[in-house]
This record gives C-alpha cells, structure tokens and sequence, in this order.
C-alpha cells in the first residue's frame, strides 16, 4: 500500500502541467501587452521631441507684437507640460509589466514544481522506509521512524490540501461573478484608469493631456495664421515656416497615439487571461491537484493505520537450525524427574526425565 500511495502522489504531475500550460499562456499574453506599451511609450517620446522643437522654434519667432510672441510661448509651455504627463505616465511601463511576465513564467512553473516534487519526495520516502520497516524483524527504530515520518507526511498533506480547497473557493468567487468586478472588489472601484481599461467605460485617463497637447497644437496653428494674415505683424518667416510643419507632425502623432491608447488596448488581454487561463486551466490544475493530494492523504493514513499489523507479521525465527536449537532449549529447561514404584519391591524409582504429560482433556 506505501507504493501505492507513492504512484497515486506521483499522479499530481497532471496538475502541474496545467498550472505550467496557465502561466506560460499569461506571460505570453502579459507579453503582448507590454509590446503595445512600448508603442505608446515610443509615440510619447516622439511627441517630447516634437514638443522641444516647437519650443526651440518659438524662441527664434522674434515677433515684432508682443502679444503674438506671448502667446506662442504660452502654447509651447502648455504643449510641453501635457506632452511630459504622458511620457511619465507611460515611461518604463511596458518593461515594468515585461518583468511581470518573465516572473510568472521562470518563477511560477518552478515554484509549483518545487512544491509538488517535495510532497512526493515525501511519499516515496514514506514507501521505502514503510517496507524496509516491514521486512526487518528484531529493529523497531525503522518502525517508530516510519510512523514518525508518516505522521509528518500527513500533517503537510492536510496543510497543502487546505491551502488549495482556500485557493479554489477564492477563485471559483472569482470566476462567478464577472471577473471585472471581483477586480474591483480587491483594488477598489475608484481607480479611473483601472476602470475605463477593464470596463471601456467612460473616458480614458490620457484624454485630458491628449485635450492640452490639442488646444496647444490649435493654438500654434491659429497664431501662424493671424500672423500671416496680418500685415502689421513680422516674425522670422524660417521659424514660422517650421512651427508649421512641426505642428502638422505632432497632430499626426497625437491622432496615433490617441487610437493606440484605447480601451482595446488592454481588455482583450484581461479577458484572455480572467477567462482562458484563470477561470479555465489553473481550476483544472488545483482540481486536478486537490483530488491527488486528497486520494494520496487517504491511502498513507490507511497505510499507517494497517502498518503496525504488517511490521510484527513476519516470523520470529528466519534461521531454521537457530529456530530448532532454541526450541530444543526450551523443552530441556521445562522437562522435570518422574519418581515410579516398583510393584514387587515397593521401592520408589526415580526414572530418568520425561516430557511432561498433558493434562487431561487436552489433546
């Protein structure tokens, strides 16, 4: 029965190779996500640059109205505030969620493999230290060791088990209700960003910034154009010319960026994982996990309980020739003088020794 319980602990294996199918999939797609966030980090780090060209630009308008040079400053450091928002925003982000990815997918399969090898390291254990046990006579260190090793076994067996009945309750909460909301519920409700990108609800975080960069862009356009229109105004015809194209380039920028940085962005990724991976294979693992872990208690406690019987089943003698000499002395030591009377002399006798006879009634 010890390998027994060995070969159903080794069954959890199934498990694992759910769990590693679930996180190699979520760091795949954590992987895609962190991609699209070094688009937007790229496109941010465009629009920086543009920025500092306007700003670079404008210093060398030299308008003769002040009023005019007033207000392209204005919009450049409108234009430059919002544009560095967005780059802090979004800064190091795709790398910073990449790390994510590779942790889940170097540290969680050899996390689960650590643990599952321990357990049925232990059972093994339990199987060969149980049989030797049960084949040794005249030693009961083995015995008591094996008991000791077998109630230990048991003890993290019911503490893995608890652990995992906890973990697929929690998620099986989870994956009942709209996995959003179970999000919600933990990191609250309030976070704005957290809701538009995993409701597509409402506005994005970035619109605001994206609404500065756009007033500033329109601000420029309309101040090169009343300088142009107006023959009282004269401003370096270079710098204006290449405020304008500048100002062309950063709308295209802004409008890529604006379309990148929607809701689609991110929601197909976490319903891949909420749904495909979390709610779908990691159940099959823990339940997979759980069964063999459960089956595997059950067996070693049977085991325990039927090893006391198995260990003092074996013969006492191995040894024949040491099992006769040893019978032999016992018989001497238990033979006793039988005194008879002769019938024609009336003279007690003492005969040599006998067996003892039976007692009477037995055979």
């Amino acid at each position: 029965m010890f390998f027994v319980t060995a070969i159903v602990a080794t069954c959890s294996y199934a498990g694992r190779n759910e769990f590693n199918d679930a996180a190699y999939e979520a760091g795949e797609e954590i992987r895609s996500l962190a991609s699209k966030f070094d688009v937007l980090e790229d496109l941010a780090e465009d629009l920086l640059d543009e920025t500092a060209m306007l700003a670079n630009f404008t210093s060398r308008t030299n308008c003769s109205e002040a009023s005019f040079q007033d207000g392209f400053e204005d919009a450049s450091a409108a234009l430059s505030l919002a544009s560095e928002d967005i780059y802090d925003l979004l800064e190091g982000l795709g790398d910073t969620i990449r790390d994510g990815a590779d942790f889940i997918e170097d540290k969680a399969p050899n996390a689960v493999d650590l643990g599952l090898g321990f357990l049925t390291a232990m059972v093994w254990a339990n199987a060969l230290f149980g049989t030797f046990a049960i084949c040794t006579d005249k030693c009961k260190c083995d015995d008591c060791f094996t008991i000791f090793l077998g109630t230990l076994t048991l003890i993290v067996f019911t503490i893995v088990v608890g652990l995992e009945v906890a973990l697929t309750v929690t998620i099986a909460d989870f994956c009942y209700k709209d996995p959003t909301e179970s999000v919600f519920t933990v990191l609250g409700s309030d976070n704005d960003m957290l809701s538009y990108y995993l409701t597509c609800n409402g506005t994005s975080p970035l619109a605001p910034s994206f609404g500065e960069v756009d007033d500033s862009l329109v601000s420029y356009s309309a101040g090169v154009r009343d300088v142009r229109n107006s023959i009282f105004v004269d401003c370096n015809d270079g710098p204006m010319t290449s405020i304008m194209v500048t100002v062309n380039t950063t709308r295209a920028t802004l409008d890529t960026f604006e379309s990148n940085s929607g809701c689609s962005l991110t929601n197909p990724v976490f319903t891949g994982i909420a749904h495909g991976i979390v709610c779908d294979e990691v159940v099959r693992g823990l339940f997979a996990c759980f069964m063999v872990h459960a089956a595997s208690a059950l067996l070693l406690f049977i085991t325990l309980m039927v090893f006391p019987c198995a260990a003092n089943s074996q013969p006492r003698f191995v040894d024949h020739n040491e099992m006769a000499r040893q019978v032999s002395t016992k018989l001497n030591s238990e033979t006793r003088p039988v005194t008879r009377v002769q019938p024609d002399t009336d003279t007690e006798v003492t005969l040599a020794s006998e067996m003892p006879k039976p007692d009477e009634g037995t055979e």
